[in-house]
């Protein structure tokens, strides 16, 4: 019996990376349902908290100017899943649906959304993440297994001081400043375990039906869209922008 390729991304499998073994796919859906994006391994590298203005805005963005409640109102950071950088090669109609952007001409990552609702499905830092790693919302429609709990909290110093106050490091250690800790030479332990996790390699022999997010970014264009630049800026610190 022949199998389509949407059968290939359905079915379990037995199959080894990084000495980890997979045996399911996992997937990230719009929230409308069209575009569905499938990764061939399930296990995320890595999740943390961000409370940048930038990951507020893209949240914003991908919400389509209503984000939940808790990234609105400065409860919770946004809740991101760093996985590795390849998925299944999306087909035509999939491509048709899907387009590219950053947040401003210099921006450092580069999103993909789908068109059909907004959703932005993921985003690659092409300094930090480039290579091996790419990012999710954890808060979108996700079928990541094994989901870990929140590593490390970051960019604390994007909210008002009694707004950072009230992140808890019993749930997960808070780094207010990780470009200052860079910049001094004085990396905290669970900062350097997020930076270990973008390099853990990504093997590219799996599958011809594979690609890195690199090469669909690379056969893109990259738009521009500054959208919430203001409400996602709204409560910050005078000196953040």
């Amino acid at each position: 019996e022949s199998r389509g390729l949407g059968d290939v991304y359905k079915r379990q499998y037995q199959r080894r990376v990084r000495g980890i073994a997979l045996t399911t796919m996992a997937s990230v859906t719009c929230s409308c349902d069209t575009v569905t994006l499938s990764f061939p391994n399930a296990t995320p590298k890595y999740r943390c908290g961000c409370c940048c203005t930038d990951c507020l805005q893209r949240c914003y963005i991908t919400h389509r100017g209503s984000p939940p409640e808790d990234q609105k109102n400065l409860v919770a950071p946004v809740d991101f899943l760093y996985i590795d950088s390849t998925l299944m090669r999306p087909d035509e109609a999939t491509m048709e649906n899907l387009e590219m952007f950053k947040l401003r001409d210099d921006g450092g990552n580069i999103h993909i959304r789908a068109k059909c609702c907004g959703t932005i499905l993921l985003a690659q830092s092409q300094g930090a993440h480039k290579p091996h790693a790419m990012m999710t919302f954890n808060h979108g429609k996700h079928t990541f297994s094994e989901v870990p709990e929140t590593k490390l909290i970051v960019f604390a110093k994007d909210w008002p001081a009694d707004k950072a106050e009230a992140l808890n490091p019993a749930d997960a250690p808070v780094v207010v400043d990780p470009f200052g800790e860079i910049g001094s030479g004085q990396v905290s332990e669970p900062l350097g375990a997020l930076f270990a996790a973008f390099q853990v390699e990504v093997k590219d022999d799996l599958s011809d039906d594979i690609i890195s997010v690199t090469d669909l970014i690379d056969a893109a264009d990259v738009g521009v869209d500054n959208s919430y630049f203001d409400e996602s800026r709204a409560n910050a610190p005078g000196n953040i922008h």
